[in-house]
């Protein structure tokens, strides 16, 4: 419980504002994961877009609202702060929009994959890793010359964004290797892969609006805040 208390006070969304607005959306994660597992299993709600995994089903639209918000947020940060790193994250989830709205790294992990000799869903991670490590290169650049206060706000936003890879990426991967191995499964699968994904970018975009609307400076402790980069003056005192 102290580990949970320390990361939702470095996130902002501990107490006061930004927790309201994340038990919120997490409520309605709540809602979605009931309905979807109901779909799934008795066809009630009857509606097919409760499904999680449905392509611009109710989940993936709520995903993307949240997105389409981060990058309002960090494009505010970005002005308020002068901070061209905070352009760098804006870009970052603009580009993850456009990738999960068009579908992109399943069209891509479909030609990659056979070209390779792999599956699907590791051409899919081929993608991925590929985009990532360009958009990566460039946020480590701007994130090293940020001024120390942005570096500390952008370095939570690394940590968010690997959590947001394991979920979508990894889990993406563990689900095509338990397909066909029985409707629950494929049912709890999805819920920890789409599920997952929502439930992270919950965090992200409370994280952010804590930031830019209610002024809150992330402290980053330990080693997280050394490898990143952070001042001692802007770490977590333990």
């Amino acid at each position: 419980m102290q580990h949970v208390r320390r990361v939702a006070e470095t996130l902002g969304v501990r107490r006061g504002p930004a927790a309201t607005v994340l038990a919120m959306c997490w409520g309605t994660l709540a809602i979605l994961v009931v309905a979807h597992v109901g779909f799934r299993q008795y066809r009630v709600p009857g509606d097919v877009d409760f499904a999680l995994g449905r392509e611009r089903g109710y989940g993936e639209v709520f995903f993307m609202i949240m997105t389409i918000w981060c990058v309002a947020l960090c494009l505010a940060l970005m002005w308020r702060l002068r901070a061209p790193v905070m352009g760098g994250w804006a870009l970052g989830f603009g580009m993850l929009f456009v990738d999960d709205w068009f579908q992109l790294h399943e069209r891509f992990g479909a030609v990659l994959g056979p070209s390779l000799g792999v599956r699907n869903a590791l051409g899919e991670i081929v993608w991925l890793g590929a985009l990532a490590l360009v958009v990566g290169v460039a946020l480590v650049v701007l994130h090293l010359v940020a001024p120390a206060g942005t570096r500390s706000i952008s370095a939570v936003l690394f940590g968010l964004a690997a959590a947001l890879a394991v979920a979508g990426v990894g889990m993406d991967y563990l689900h095509s290797l338990t397909s066909g191995h029985g409707r629950w499964l494929n049912t709890v699968m999805i819920i920890l892969e789409d599920g997952g994904e929502i439930l992270v970018m919950c965090l992200v975009t409370c994280y952010l609006f804590a930031v830019q609307a209610l002024g809150h400076r992330p402290r980053v402790s330990g080693w997280f805040g050394r490898v990143t980069g952070v001042p001692a003056e802007h770490r977590a005192l333990r």
